[in-house]
């Protein structure tokens, strides 16, 4: 409620309208778009990119990047209760998937699982599809099969059962998070959104910049005429960022015309040393791991 009255609600349009610089302004905008378009709402955000541009003028047209894409109709269909496109593309992404630690598809397993027990005297249709697809995730999630088999004895009434957080809704909503950054990472691109990682550390930073805001209010001072925060904000490790690149092969700081590149086993240099690597091949070894690299995987990374 507290948060409710500090921070009234903002639409879309006012947040890119209050950005005081055009650079900002371009930066709100594709936040807000690759949000929608990781949650498979790239239709909505293609419609906001193009309203922007004609509103703001110096606001760069934001097209949905093709990865995010290719994820929409799996979602749209996940959403309306259908698994099987989702059960489809975790299959064919299978391999890449369980090698980073994603049990993606064995959580949509579960759910088409529980589906079926809904449905009343679906006992033997759910035991048939457990025989058909638990095996191949027996070794690491026996404990969590067992439990789904138990679950069979309440086959069409689960919701007053031991077993109903198995229908939670939260289950759905949490495979759902997982597709989403499943498939950010198997495109490479960054598991959180811009606008997910602001609005966290937004949160984390509101207590300390409450307190601030009164003291300075006290000895005449105002918050907003500060060009830095006079105190440091903690936040987590995994939101540190480095805005700044040396890279490790030329000891070159990376720049607009030599941007940071990063190889398919993940080590990053610069597109100079690239391009000094890969002159006469389009094949070439990691200066870091010496892993096989070709230049078509080779990625930019964006400061």
């Amino acid at each position: 409620k507290s948060m409710d009255k500090l921070v009234p609600p903002l639409k879309a349009a006012e947040a890119v309208a209050r950005a005081p610089e055009n650079a900002e302004r371009g930066a709100v905008v594709a936040a807000i778009c690759d949000q929608l378009c990781r949650n498979g709402q790239c239709e909505l955000a293609d419609s906001i990119s193009t309203r922007a541009t004609r509103v703001f003028t110096d606001v760069p047209a934001n097209t949905p990047k093709p990865q995010l894409q290719s994820i929409v109709p799996v979602l749209s269909a996940f959403r309306q209760g259908d698994y099987t496109p989702a059960l489809k593309w975790a299959r064919h992404h299978s391999r890449v998937l369980r090698a980073v630690g994603s049990d993606v598809e064995f959580a949509l397993h579960k759910l088409r699982f529980v589906q079926i027990l809904g449905r009343p005297a679906s006992g033997r249709e759910a035991i048939a599809y457990g025989q058909q697809h638990f095996p191949a995730f027996s070794d690491v999630r026996m404990v969590d099969i067992q439990r789904l088999m138990g679950a069979v004895l309440y086959a069409g009434r689960l919701g007053g059962s031991p077993y109903a957080d198995l229908a939670s809704r939260e289950q759905v909503s949490r495979t759902e998070a997982q597709i989403v950054q499943d498939n950010c990472l198997l495109h490479r691109l960054p598991k959180d959104g811009a606008l997910d990682v602001s609005l966290e550390a937004g949160f984390i930073a509101l207590p300390n910049l409450l307190k601030l805001q009164a003291v300075m209010k006290a000895t005449g001072s105002d918050l907003k005429a500060a060009e830095s925060l006079p105190v440091e904000i903690e936040v987590p490790e995994r939101m540190h960022f480095h805005t700044i690149f040396a890279c490790p092969v030329s000891r070159e700081q990376a720049g607009a015309g030599n941007p940071p590149m990063m190889l398919s086993c993940g080590h990053v240099i610069s597109k100079l040393a690239l391009d000094n690597i890969a002159a006469t091949r389009t094949r070439f070894k990691c200066p870091t791991c010496r892993v096989d690299q070709t230049t078509s995987n080779v990625r930019r990374v964006f400061l």
